[in-house]
């Protein structure tokens, strides 16, 4: 993983382990989060789209990731243009280009 973070002109990379076969359905997928120098345990930006890529198209309402800093549920509600997202209670709306964190 180390040599590919390194490449040029990529700030943050995201690696995921797919919960193992036979895990319970809904079981947390392992996330690791890279800078060119660190493991993070936790970044917004990357958390949110890991878990939009991870949700596909199933329609699921809840993706848990398993970050260094712990296990963050991402639930989602909402149509087709705008995600409704919640992270450890938070609720962050994305649609059309747009971010908004309510705290």
């Amino acid at each position: 993983m180390s040599t590919l973070r390194r490449l040029p002109f990529v700030l943050l990379d995201v690696f995921t382990s797919r919960p193992l076969a036979g895990s319970a359905p809904g079981s947390p997928t392992r996330v690791r989060i890279f800078t060119v120098d660190e493991e993070l345990p936790f970044a917004g930006h990357p958390t949110l789209g890991t878990a939009t890529v991870l949700r596909g198209t199933s329609g699921a309402p809840e993706v848990v990731l398993e970050l260094g800093a712990g296990q963050v549920p991402v639930a989602f509600e909402g149509g087709d243009d705008v995600v409704d997202v919640r992270v450890g209670g938070h609720a962050v709306e994305v649609g059309r280009g747009e971010l908004t964190i309510s705290i």
